[in-house]
């Protein structure tokens, strides 16, 4: 399938409106990873500020009290307005997926010793401009 073609309108909605984050990040996976027209599609970037910021406060959030080391591994697919790919944590992989456009998103952090996976919805808005 074109990657014009990918329903990116609906993964967007899901992102911003889904409950279920793990349904969300199935939905992802299935769409648009296994076509191999997506992942030819984007080209490695610079984490934007406002993302980097935003996964800062989740990891400050969920371990408070330690000192995580974060590696960038994203990649935009521009025709969708998509971000995508990994933040290793202290060596750990977490998965991300992000709209800028609508700057909403969800990162997977699983837990390699108990299988578990703790999700985390970023929603990143501009501030109002001053009257």
């Amino acid at each position: 399938m074109p990657t014009s073609d990918l329903p990116a309108n609906k993964l967007k909605r899901k992102l911003a409106t889904g409950k279920d984050f793990a349904a969300v990040m199935r939905f992802f996976f299935d769409s648009f990873v296994d076509q191999p027209d997506f992942l030819n599609a984007g080209h490695p970037i610079t984490v934007p500020s406002d993302l980097e910021e935003a996964i800062g406060k989740v990891v400050a959030h969920v371990w408070p009290k330690r000192n995580v080391i974060t590696e960038w591994k994203i990649v935009e697919v521009p025709l969708l307005g998509i971000i995508h790919g990994t933040v290793m944590m202290n060596g750990k992989p977490s998965v991300l997926l992000w709209a800028p456009d609508i700057g909403m998103g969800i990162i997977a952090l699983p837990d390699v010793l108990t299988g578990n996976t703790m999700y985390a919805r970023i929603t990143v808005s501009q501030p109002a401009k001053p009257q």
